[in-house]
C-alpha cells in the first residue's frame, strides 16, 4: 500500500529517515484514493521537513520512480526529492541530483539540479505544476554519469536529460546509489505540503554481470551442439 506515516512500504528501501528541519514534519497524506505520506513545512524561517530512505543494496545503474504532487504555494524555498550516494545526516549530502519545483523557476516548469548547474523543463503544455500529481522516473548509470528524468501527468510528458554530480573525486564515475530523499523547504502560511508515493528501485545488471550470466549460457549451448554433432 506504498509509503506512508509511520509506514515503509515499498521494498528495496531502508526505515524512513529525519534529514532535517525545525518546524515542519510528516503526515497521513493521500494520491488519489490511496494514502501516502504527507510532508509540511511551517511557517516563519527554518520551520522545514527533509526525510530520507537508504537504499538496501547500492546501485550502480537502473531507474528509480515515485509519485509526487506538489500541494505548495512554491513561494519561499525549493521543494522535490533526489539521488544521493549515501543517506547521510543532511538533505543534500551527497546529493547525485535534485528535482523539483522552486520559486524563481515559476510554477511552470520543473527545477533540476544537477553535474552541471541548474536547469528546468517543461512538462508538455502544462503552464501550472502546482496541485498536478505527477509520475517521476529517473534512469541513471552512475559509471557514464548520465541520466534521464521524466515527469508524466496523463497524456502530459516531459524530460530532460544531463550528467550527475560527482561525489567520489578523482575516480572516474560518481558514488553508486545509495539513498533517496524527499525535502519541503517551501516555509510560509499556507499551502506547504509535498505528497509522495510508489517509490520504486530496478537496478539494471552491469556490463560485467552480465558476461558473467551468459558465458555459462553460450558453453552450455557449445556443449550441446557439440554433443548432437557427435
Amino acid at each position: 500500500d506504498g509509503i506512508q506515516f509511520n509506514d515503509n512500504g515499498g521494498t528495496g528501501f531502508g526505515p524512513l529517515t529525519y534529514l532535517g528541519g525545525d518546524g515542519g514534519g510528516i503526515f497521513d497524506g493521500n494520491i488519489g484514493t490511496g494514502r501516502a505520506l504527507g510532508i509540511f513545512a511551517g511557517s516563519g524561517s527554518g520551520n522545514t521537513q527533509a526525510v530520507g530512505r537508504s537504499v538496501t543494496d547500492a546501485v550502480v545503474a537502473g531507474e528509480y520512480s515515485l509519485t509526487l504532487r506538489f500541494d505548495l504555494s512554491n513561494a519561499s524555498g525549493s521543494s522535490g526529492f533526489n539521488l544521493k550516494s549515501a543517506l547521510g545526516t543532511s538533505f543534500g549530502g551527497g546529493e547525485l541530483l535534485f528535482v523539483g519545483l522552486t520559486p524563481g523557476s515559476g510554477n511552470n516548469v520543473l527545477f533540476v539540479s544537477d553535474g552541471t548547474g541548474s536547469s528546468t523543463f517543461a512538462v508538455g503544455t502544462l503552464t501550472e505544476l502546482r496541485g498536478t500529481t505527477f509520475a517521476f522516473t529517473v534512469s541513471f548509470d552512475t559509471l557514464s554519469l548520465a541520466y534521464t528524468v521524466t515527469a508524466t501527468s496523463g497524456s502530459q510528458t516531459g524530460s530532460f536529460t544531463g550528467t550527475l554530480k560527482d561525489t567520489n573525486g578523482a575516480t572516474a564515475g560518481t558514488d553508486p546509489l545509495g539513498a533517496v530523499a524527499l525535502g519541503n523547504f517551501n516555509g510560509g502560511t499556507a499551502d506547504q505540503n509535498l505528497i509522495a508515493d510508489n517509490l520504486s528501485i530496478t537496478a539494471v545488471p552491469e556490463p560485467s554481470t552480465l558476461s558473467l550470466l551468459a558465458g555459462p549460457a553460450i558453453l552450455g549451448a557449445w556443449f550441446f551442439v557439440r554433443r548432437r554433432r557427435a
